[in-house]
């Protein structure tokens, strides 16, 4: 009886275990999450600091984007 609780436990933990490695979400960070050379760093840390010096959080929903002038000079 112990030997058969042990390999369901052991099949049952496989078995789990499996699920978990084959559900797609790997763990990792998403390409989509990764900053972007065409984000406009420089306003993004300006706005930061303004508000940050004045006692408040600035929550980015959208992050500005450079203009193309300014993607072609960073090139």
């Amino acid at each position: 009886m112990y030997r058969l609780m042990v390999g369901l436990v052991v099949v049952l933990s496989g078995a789990l275990m499996t699920g978990c490695a084959s559900s797609g979400n790997s763990g990792l960070v998403k390409r989509e999450m990764l900053p972007s050379d065409d984000i406009d760093v420089q306003k993004v840390a300006t706005v930061n600091k303004w508000a940050r010096e004045r006692g408040h959080t600035v929550q980015w929903i959208n992050m500005p984007i450079k203009t193309r002038d300014h993607r072609v000079a960073d090139r």
